[in-house]
């Protein structure tokens, strides 16, 4: 049943979150200038807030209790969200296959999330396993890695539109790539716990703002139905989610941690050869705000 619960949560999550993405395009297209990674930052503060379940834990809630009360909170809100006024109409240009391949355009835009997703889902996945067992970390310690790399994604997703709409796409992916690179030569180089923190501090700085972006952009590459254009993106990006854990634990297995968390530095330096993917014809969002 447990199983059951999350094969519903995890298709329910899904079309949610194409849903938030595309009407996120649709609000940054109509509101003049780019403001799509900072509708990311909450994903991270929602993140933040889920890892609360340790609070539950530590004072002994059971999750019977737990997940019934999270589901109530969850759906007040669902309810509350869909009285909110949202911006009318659809996609453009629906019918044809309900399953299609990403267009011609929207690959290297799928490929390049599929890379940033690698890169966040080496932090999501291994960097407690990775201080504690390489570095000797306390459990508590440990623990840091993921809460610093999570706050610096949080500060960098609310100022990065900003420096995007000075920089460009390209260029700002090109710097952001080269410091998460960075973040993880820090964390492989370092033996220490405290430098291994800090290094999956920088390497939030430096993915935070790259799968806001190939979204936000791939919703303009097809601008006649730009759900269908964030939903292709996504699954790319996802699938990077799906891919990293059983590729990071089957290369542990063999070489050890350390060497394996190498797999995530060679897939997030690719992300500057993808760079120029993210250009456009036009310069994009940086009109003066309609009326």
């Amino acid at each position: 049943m447990f199983f059951a619960a999350l094969v519903v949560l995890g298709v329910g999550n899904s079309l949610l979150d194409v849903a938030m993405n595309a009407h996120a395009a649709r609000v940054e297209e109509a509101f003049g200038r780019p403001i799509f990674a900072g509708f990311h930052a909450f994903w991270n503060i929602g993140g933040l807030a889920g890892s609360g379940v340790a609070l539950m834990e530590a004072t002994h809630v059971p999750v019977s209790v737990h997940f019934p009360a999270a589901g109530a909170v969850l759906l007040a809100l669902a309810l509350w969200a869909a009285r909110t006024r949202f911006l009318p109409g659809a996609d453009r240009g629906q019918g044809g296959a309900a399953f299609a391949w990403p267009s011609r355009v929207l690959v290297p835009l799928g490929v390049l999330a599929f890379c940033g997703f690698v890169a966040e889902g080496a932090v999501n996945s291994w960097s407690a396993v990775y201080l504690a067992d390489v570095t000797g970390a306390t459990p508590a310690l440990a623990s840091l890695g993921y809460f610093a790399f999570s706050g610096t994604m949080i500060a960098v997703r609310l100022a990065a539109d900003r420096v995007v709409a000075r920089t460009g796409a390209v260029r700002f992916v090109r710097v952001a790539a080269t410091i998460a690179v960075g973040g993880f030569a820090v964390v492989l180089a370092a033996p220490w716990p405290v430098a291994g923190v800090l290094g999956f501090a920088v390497v939030g700085l430096g993915v935070a703002g790259i799968v806001p972006i190939a979204w936000s952009v791939a919703s303009r590459k097809q601008p006649d139905a730009p759900g269908r254009a964030v939903a292709a993106v996504a699954a790319c990006g996802y699938l990077g989610f799906l891919v990293e854990p059983v590729l990071v634990g089957a290369l542990a297995a063999r070489v050890g941690l350390h060497w394996a968390l190498s797999s995530a530095v060679v897939v997030t330096f690719g992300i500057l050869f993808l760079a120029p993917s993210l250009r456009e014809r036009e310069p994009a969002l940086t009109r003066a705000k309609p009326s």
